[in-house]
């Protein structure tokens, strides 16, 4: 019965081997060599959970990655990377390819000259990477960090304008992979592995290559790159790009297929903006504007979940400024609506019952956290050219910089209407208009997943948010039926209580003027959180098929949200929020 010696201890605890693989609880009554009965358990091995959380000084603010709680989310609705993390943080020879409007590759959480950027063998060393010379024949000149498909030259990195089109890549990329656990900044999902950067866009991020050029860019990811991200889409299908993502899934990684992410798309139906507030020390209200234009008309517009931010972007300010939802039907003490120019009614509540004649309402309430209520600014009938509206909050002191936050909903139609959020003074003057609101921003119904992501061989990441709900313009279902989703999974973004803080282009050339930026979100931040995810399952086990990848972040889903799923899968969620961590457990079970 005993294979070794039985071991004694000081303590009376004993040490038994068996021969023969039976449970040791069937051994409970088992005596000892010295005729004493025991009591006994097996000496298991535990996989013990660390949870590595990295030292980057905004990690903390990256609910997507690690979700406490922060300012009213849901806890845990998250890609679990902590954990995963504890297993691999990525490995280097696995590179992500963010196809997007650049990189800035002189980023001190992306910096070439430190490793974080894919140097491509053919084209370094020995001065190749100047020389002018196609040396590896790829058809590229110089290509040794990646390559600008809209310009045709070798530099990937994105135009030094402080917009939002120009840092939309650097801002991806942050995501995916930027430098994890070095003291500052934030840290990627796969922080470990390398970007590889492809340009596919003007300077400015407005202007997009042909789709034969388009093509080239995926093609060329597939050569170099084992994870795909592209952040864009909305084209009319096209040959060039879809020949490009099937060489991508079958020749990618050594003929085991590279996986090509792509942003579902952002419908235009609610989102959330926030605007800065510059003021003065002195007693202020916020105003929320609407005007029907000299041609009447106007459409519908429709605000919740208003909020004050500290200037850090992040801190809720309360309760010197409660958050305004609407919840229960009630407009919160202190907020009045003024109304002028004919006007009759207007910024009323609104629960999402249909009003008999009003066929100009917001077909969906805001989704994005928990609400029944908003309010809305429309009226029956035609209401009198010029007439306006006005929401206004308390008076309130203010000093400083501060950040206006909310949810917002619009389908003005006429291009005279005048739709903003406006600073005042204790005379009702305007101080400062923070921002208008654009014309024609609704487009009813049209939630189809946009080209490529709706591609057979693409693989098509939509958004949730973090309160697990789906946002509004998370872009869902197959072409043609609306009853299908068209979604791979999900991936965490805005819209819920955060927004996604990510990388900015470095300096004052950035859109904030910093290393990091706060206010970012849509399909365009789930792609990359997914796909990161797809680089660590790789960095876990780099020999995996395309579908073998595909299963385990499958089977690794999270089935989360407000909906039944189906055969695994759900309309708004596909298969459900990617789980790093758990994935992990699938390839364990896989290998």
């Amino acid at each position: 019965m005993w294979k070794v010696p039985c071991r004694p201890r000081q303590d009376n605890t004993w040490f038994v081997s068996y021969l023969d693989p039976i449970a040791i609880h069937s051994r409970a009554r088992d005596r000892l060599p010295d005729g004493k009965t025991w009591s006994g358990q097996a000496n298991f091995l535990h996989e013990v959970e660390f949870h590595f959380i990295p030292n980057d000084t905004q990690f903390g603010q990256q609910q997507y990655l690690h979700n406490t709680g922060q300012n009213g989310a849901v806890a845990g609705a998250d890609i679990q990377v902590e954990n995963a993390w504890d297993i691999t943080t990525g490995k280097p020879e696995v590179v992500i390819a963010i196809i997007d409007t650049g990189v800035d590759i002189d980023h001190p959480e992306l910096d070439f000259t430190k490793g974080k950027i894919f140097i491509n063998p053919g084209e370094s060393g020995s001065g190749r990477e100047t020389n002018g010379i196609d040396d590896d024949g790829n058809g590229y000149i110089d290509d040794v960090n990646g390559w600008d498909f809209y310009s045709q030259d070798n530099n990937p990195r994105p135009g030094l304008i402080p917009e939002a089109g120009p840092a939309h890549g650097t801002g991806t990329a942050g995501i995916a992979a930027a430098q994890g656990n070095n003291s500052q900044g934030v840290a990627g999902v796969a922080y470990g592995c390398r970007i590889l950067p492809i340009k596919i866009s003007s300077d400015g991020g407005t202007n997009f290559p042909s789709d034969f050029n388009l093509g080239r860019a995926i093609r060329y990811a597939a050569d170099y790159a084992d994870v795909l991200s592209s952040s864009w889409g909305g084209a009319a299908q096209s040959d060039a790009v879809n020949s490009a993502i099937d060489y991508a899934t079958t020749s990618g990684r050594n003929a085991k297929g590279a996986p090509p992410f792509f942003s579902s798309g952002n419908a235009k139906s609610w989102w959330v903006y926030r605007f800065p507030i510059n003021a003065a020390s002195g007693s202020y209200c916020l105003s929320f504007y609407f005007q029907v234009g000299p041609s009447g008309g106007g459409g519908p517009v429709a605000l919740d979940n208003i909020s004050l931010l500290a200037e850090d972007e992040y801190t809720y300010l309360e309760p010197f400024f409660p958050r305004v939802t609407f919840e229960g039907g009630i407009i919160p003490a202190g907020w009045s609506v003024l109304l002028g120019g004919g006007a009759t009614r207007d910024w009323a509540l609104w629960d999402g019952t249909v009003v008999p004649g009003e066929s100009y309402i917001p077909d969906k309430q805001f989704h994005g956290t928990p609400s029944t209520w908003c309010l809305r600014a429309w009226q029956p009938g035609s209401p009198p050219p010029g007439s306006w509206a006005e929401f206004r909050s308390p008076y309130m002191t203010l000093n400083g910089l501060y950040w206006l936050r909310f949810a917002e909903f619009n389908n003005i139609f006429t291009p005279d209407a005048v739709y903003q959020v406006r600073l005042l003074d204790t005379q009702g003057q305007v101080v400062q208009t923070l921002g208008s609101m654009k014309q024609g921003a609704y487009n009813g119904n049209d939630d189809r997943v946009q080209y490529p992501a709706i591609y057979a061989n693409s693989i098509a990441i939509g958004a949730i948010t973090d309160n697990d709900r789906y946002p509004n313009y998370s872009r869902y279902w197959l072409t043609l039926n609306p009853a299908v989703t068209g979604l791979f999974c999900v991936g965490p973004s805005n819209e819920g209580w955060n927004d996604v803080t990510t990388l900015d282009i470095a300096g004052q050339n950035g859109q904030n003027g910093g290393n990091v930026r706060h206010y970012f979100g849509g399909t365009s931040s789930a792609c990359p959180c997914v796909a990161g995810v797809g680089a660590l399952i790789l960095s876990k086990n780099s020999e995996l098929t395309l579908q073998q990848l595909k299963d385990a972040l499958k089977n690794g889903c999270e089935q989360v949200g407000d909906e039944t799923y189906v055969d695994g899968k759900a309309l708004h969620y596909g298969y459900g929020r990617a789980n790093a961590y758990r994935s992990f457990t699938v390839i364990r079970s896989q290998t």
